[in-house]
């Protein structure tokens, strides 16, 4: 669990420097990308979490992230935790832990909380709604950039983040040996 916390807050950090420091908005023009190297992060994790705490740690740090990323405390406290608890219950156990698999769990997640988030901005404040353009823009001038700026992202973090979130020990497989000698 440690190693996760460690993890979730280097990732966070770099989250925030990326969009305080890297002039990400003067470069690619009137795009607009969200890194979300912590969601990643969680992605790989709940396909490591052996014990469990990958929905609490998704709370934790989709409550920090609300803190420090949005007007409404509890989006991602919300979000980051259901999505690991689907993930955990539906994909997790028939899909093999390699890097296509985590490439694409993460852009479907990363994809839903977009999407999401785009809706309850939508709905919830209907001021802001009336200066966001229209769902082709959203879908052009963000969310396709999201993606690709983030899965460049996975591909440059995928293995230190894999070799750090790995347990150290496998898991011991139990065989019965069957005799088949006649008594």
């Amino acid at each position: 669990m440690m190693k996760a916390m460690t993890t979730f807050i280097i990732l966070f950090s770099i989250d925030n420097v990326l969009v305080i420091f890297f002039p990400i908005q003067p470069v690619f023009g009137n795009y607009h990308i969200v890194p979300y190297l912590l969601l990643i992060s969680i992605v790989v994790s709940v396909f490591y979490d052996e014990k469990n705490h990958a929905p609490w740690l998704a709370l934790i740090f989709g409550l920090i992230y609300d803190t420090y990323s949005t007007n409404l405390l509890g989006i991602y406290a919300v979000l980051f935790p259901s999505l690991v608890i689907l993930m955990k219950k539906y994909v997790v156990p028939v899909t093999p832990i390699n890097f296509v698999s985590i490439f694409y769990v993460s852009t479907v997640s990363i994809l839903a909380a977009e999407v999401i988030i785009y809706l309850l901005v939508m709905l919830i404040i209907p001021a802001r709604a009336l200066s966001i353009t229209s769902t082709i823009d959203f879908i052009q001038h963000r969310l396709m950039i999201t993606l690709m700026f983030n899965m460049s992202l996975l591909a440059v973090i995928y293995l230190p983040l894999v070799k750090f979130l790995k347990p150290k020990h496998e898991k011991k497989v139990k065989t019965i040996m069957m005799d088949n000698t006649a008594a």
